[in-house]
Formats: C-alpha cells, structure tokens, sequence
C-alpha cells in the first residue's frame, strides 16, 4: 500500500514539475517583451506628446494674429494605452489642419519665421513619430509572435497575458480607434 502511494506521489511530482517549471519560463518570458510593448508605447506616447506640444505652441501664434480665432490647447490622456494614443494623434492632426488653414487666411501670419519654425519641427516630430510607432509594432510583433507559439498560447491567458494591439494610424492624422484595444497584463 505504501509502494502505491509513493508510486503516485512521484508521478504526480514527474508531471507536476515541468509544467510548474514551464509556466514559470513562459510566464517570465512573457513578462520581459510585455516590458519592452509598454517601453515602446512610452515612446510613441512622448513624440506625440512633442507634437501636441508644438501644435499647441502653433495656436498660440494664430491666436495672437487673429484675436478671433478661439483654440483650446490639447493634451494627451495619462491612458498610456495604444487607444488614446492614436486619438491623441487623430486631434492633433485635425488641430493642425485648422491651424493650417487660418493660416491660409492670413498672408501675413504665413510670413512669421515662427510660423515656419514650428510648422517645420511639427514635419520632423511626425517623422519621429512614424520611426516610434515602426518600432512599436515591431516589439508588439515580437511579442505576440512569443505569444502565439504553441504551446505558450495555451498557458499565457491563464497567466493574465494577452495579445497585443499594432499602432495603426497614418501620417495625415486618420484613425479607426475602434481597431485598437487596450494592451494589459497582470
């Protein structure tokens, strides 16, 4: 009777060690490109920033041109999540557009070298943008990959992890926040 029960103990432990071990490896695994997805949306979520910033500072120009013209000042969201994000993106280059425009209306205030300092350091912020939503959905890609492989896929949702969402949106502004999710794990 003894010999059973020790017999069953081992092969309990046998089978019940490896999965432990592999849940740990895939778990922490998972854990570190999780990490490196969240360091990426940081990024993109500072040169958006950079760019509201200076659409900001390009309406505070316009404002003092035409008294009329009434902007509010935009902010992106404490969300670092991929959703706000692009939304902030999306207002921002809607923002810009209608700066644009009132600039179009006023010859003069196209003249200002402030006017083409910032209209310029805007270029070079979607630049940096597009460089940091590349490198984003390249960390997001790896992880998913890492995610999706058999057999990871059928431990990590058991570990609180899911799958990522790509940064989608385009140089003019547009975007379909609906396609995004938010990104979480435990």
């Amino acid at each position: 009777m003894w010999d059973v029960i020790t017999g069953l103990f081992s092969l309990v432990l046998w089978i019940a060690l490896p999965l432990v071990a592999f849940a740990a490896w895939t778990y922490n695994k998972l854990q570190k490109q999780a990490q490196e997805v969240r360091e990426a949306t940081s990024n993109v979520q500072v040169a958006v920033s950079k760019k509201l910033n200076l659409v900001n500072q390009l309406g505070d120009i316009v404002k003092s041109f035409q008294a009329s013209e009434q902007f509010t000042h935009m902010k992106l969201a404490q969300d670092n999540n991929a959703t706000a994000i692009a939304v902030a993106y999306a207002q921002s280059g809607q923002m810009l557009s209608t700066l644009l425009a009132a600039a179009d209306r006023a010859p003069e205030f196209k003249a200002n070298e402030q006017y083409h300092r910032l209209v310029d350091s805007i270029q070079h912020c979607e630049l940096d943008i597009q460089q940091a939503r590349s490198a984003f959905n390249a960390t997001v890609k790896h992880y998913n990959n890492a995610y999706l492989a058999f057999p990871t896929v059928l431990v990590a949702p058991f570990l609180g992890f899911s799958k990522a969402p790509y940064l989608e949106f385009d140089i003019s502004g547009n975007v379909d926040a609906t396609a995004l999710k938010s990104f979480q794990t435990d």
